[in-house]
């Protein structure tokens, strides 16, 4: 148990252990998505990873989202959409004031069967003016393939 507290790791200040968080958050290559994104990795690890992920917005300020696997996902099936939903806006309380890099996937249309939440789209909304780059791919109909969307086809 000694070893563990008077770790090297344990007694770097928090701002150098940000730097490293910032460092890893470029060279890590890790997909960016709710639950493997740097950000949310290094806030699970300790409290005092935790704090310092928290208080930096520039580990937060990128989210891809991935609706249909993320809805797939929780349980029960009537609260996944608010789940993502209060995912959603704690990132974006955590990345404030920074501009975004937003990316949303679904098998699904806003206005198709199995829409994405009406919740979800008015949190975003609610962020609209920090968007920096938004990147859409919605649609599984095999007479309506994926579509990539770009935020000059959005009034964001």
């Amino acid at each position: 148990m000694c070893n563990v507290i008077l770790s090297p790791i344990r007694r770097l200040p928090p701002e150098i252990l940000g730097e490293i968080f910032l460092v890893y958050r470029v060279v890590s290559g890790r997909p960016v998505s709710l639950r493997t994104s740097p950000a949310a990795v290094l806030s699970q690890v300790c409290r005092s990873w935790r704090q310092t992920a928290i208080s930096l917005p520039p580990l937060w300020d990128t989210l891809r989202v991935d609706y249909t696997l993320a809805s797939t996902l929780s349980r029960p099936q009537n609260q996944r959409p608010l789940r993502i939903c209060r995912i959603m806006d704690l990132w974006f309380e955590r990345s404030n004031p920074l501009p975004l890099d937003f990316s949303l996937q679904s098998k699904h249309l806003f206005a198709g069967s199995g829409p994405i939440h009406s919740s979800i789209v008015l949190s975003i909304s609610d962020v609209s003016h920090r968007i920096r780059s938004w990147k859409s791919k919605l649609g599984s109909n095999p007479y309506f393939p994926y579509q990539k969307v770009n935020s000059q086809y959005w009034n964001l």
